[in-house]
C-alpha cells in the first residue's frame, strides 16, 4: 500500500490551488479527500503537450487515485475537487498548462472514475446548491460492466475511437490526456483492496475494467451546471442563483484565452449576449457536422455532456450510422421541438443576468449554424 503523505504535502498542494481555492469560498467546488492507487498508464494522447505533468506508457502515474473512505478520509494522500452533480469525477488541478497543436491551453484537469459520489440535496431555504457525499460503489443491475463511481476500459476505447472522428470533423470536444488502468480501489471502511477483492465483495460488476481517465477543460463546467428553469416550482435561493452565475463568469473568463475560439469572438466574449449568440451557432453547427456524418451522440438530454466552451465530452454513448429517426431526436431535443433542455437553460441565462434576449432568436441561430453543415444538394 502506498505510504500516506504528510499534512504539509497536502497543505502545499491547496496552496498551490489559487483559482481551486477562490471557487471553494465561492461554492463552485468541494474538496475532498482521495487516496492514491496502483495504476499502469494504457493510453497517452501524443497531440498535446503536457511539460508539468508526467503520463509514460507502461508505468504508473501518481494522479490516479481513489476518493477516500471511512478513516481514509482524515488521512489522505492528495486533495480533490468535487463538482455539485459530479458524480464520479473530479478535477485534480486548475494549473495544468497542457497545450495541442492549435497552442490552445487547458488549465483544467480532471479524473474520471474516482469512485461513487451521492448529490445531497439542500434542504432548507437559502441553503447552497447542495453538496457530494462518497458512498460504497455497486454494479449497476442495467449494464452487465458498469459499476457506480468507476470507469471501464471498453467505454473509453468508445471515447477514443470517437473523440478522432469529431476532430477530424473539426468539432470541438473535451480532449482525454491519459488513461489508466487501476488495480485497486477503496472500500467503505477506508481500506485499499484489490480489484478481485472488491468484485468478489459485491463493490464492482465482474466484467468491469476499471480505469481513470484524466481529460483537458478550458472550463470544467457544462450546461446543466448553469441551467435552471424558473418556471418550475423549486425554491432556487439567491445564493444557488448566484452560484450559477459565478460558474458562468468564470468559465467566460477562461475563454477569454481559447485560441481555438475566433479571436473577434473573444474580444466580446464576456458580454453574455455574443456569448450566447457564438454558443447557440457553435453547438448546432458542431452537431449538424455530426448529423451530416449519420452520427448521434446518444446523450444530450438535461445538457450534461455538452461544455459551458460548446464541447462535446462523454463520447462512449455515441452512435454511428444513426437512422433517421435518432438524428431527429438528437436534433429536437436542441432546437426545442419536443424536449425544451437547450432552450430552458438560454432562458434561465437571460433570467439569471437580467438580459433582454429572445431564446427564440438564439434557437434560430443555432438552427441556421445545424443546417449550414450538411453539404449542399
Amino acid at each position: 500500500m502506498i505510504d500516506v503523505v504528510s499534512h504539509e504535502a497536502i497543505v502545499t498542494q491547496i496552496q498551490h490551488e489559487p483559482t481551486l481555492n477562490k471557487w471553494t469560498l465561492q461554492k463552485l467546488v468541494q474538496p475532498m479527500s482521495a487516496v492514491s492507487v496502483k495504476n499502469t498508464v494504457i493510453y497517452v494522447n501524443r497531440d498535446l503537450n503536457t511539460p508539468s505533468l508526467k503520463f509514460d506508457v507502461g508505468k504508473p502515474v501518481d494522479l490516479a487515485c481513489q476518493v477516500a473512505m471511512g478513516e481514509r478520509k482524515n488521512k489522505p494522500d492528495r486533495i480533490i475537487w468535487v463538482r455539485p452533480g459530479h458524480e464520479r469525477s473530479a478535477i485534480i488541478t486548475a494549473n495544468a498548462q497542457i497545450t495541442d497543436g492549435d497552442s490552445t491551453t487547458y488549465n483544467y484537469l480532471d479524473e474520471k472514475g474516482i469512485g461513487n459520489l451521492e448529490y445531497i440535496e439542500r434542504t432548507r431555504k437559502n441553503q447552497y446548491h447542495g453538496y457530494m457525499k462518497p458512498v460504497k460503489s455497486y454494479p449497476d443491475r442495467g449494464y452487465q460492466d458498469k459499476t457506480w463511481g468507476a470507469a471501464t476500459k471498453t467505454w473509453i476505447e468508445k471515447d477514443l475511437e470517437m473523440g478522432n472522428k469529431l476532430k477530424k470533423l473539426n468539432v470541438r470536444i473535451v480532449p482525454l490526456v491519459a488513461v489508466a488502468k487501476i488495480e485497486e480501489v477503496v472500500d467503505p471502511n477506508g481500506k485499499i483492496i484489490t480489484i478481485d477483492e472488491a468484485k468478489n465483495s459485491g463493490y464492482m460488476a465482474k466484467e468491469t475494467e476499471p480505469v481513470v481517465i484524466f481529460r483537458a477543460w478550458i472550463t470544467p463546467y457544462r450546461l446543466a451546471d448553469v441551467a435552471y428553469n424558473p418556471e418550475i416550482e423549486i425554491d432556487y435561493s439567491e445564493k444557488d442563483l448566484e452560484r450559477r452565475r459565478d460558474i458562468l463568469r468564470s468559465a467566460l473568463q477562461d475563454m477569454k484565452n481559447d485560441t481555438s475560439i475566433p479571436a473577434d469572438v473573444r474580444s466580446s466574449i464576456l458580454d453574455i449576449k455574443s456569448y450566447l449568440s457564438w454558443l447557440a451557432g457553435s453547438i448546432g453547427g458542431d452537431l449538424g457536422k455530426m448529423h451530416a456524418h449519420k452520427m448521434t451522440h446518444g446523450s444530450l438530454r438535461a445538457l450534461h455532456n455538452i461544455t459551458l466552451d460548446g464541447r462535446f465530452v462523454d463520447l462512449d454513448s455515441m452512435v454511428e450510422n444513426s437512422d433517421q429517426e435518432k438524428i431527429d431526436d438528437e436534433r429536437n431535443v436542441l432546437f426545442n421541438k419536443t424536449e425544451p433542455f437547450f432552450k430552458d437553460f438560454l432562458s434561465g441565462v437571460q433570467k439569471l443576468f437580467g438580459l433582454q434576449v429572445d431564446p427564440n432568436e438564439l434557437l434560430k441561430i443555432a438552427e441556421t449554424a445545424y443546417s449550414r453543415s450538411f453539404p449542399a444538394n
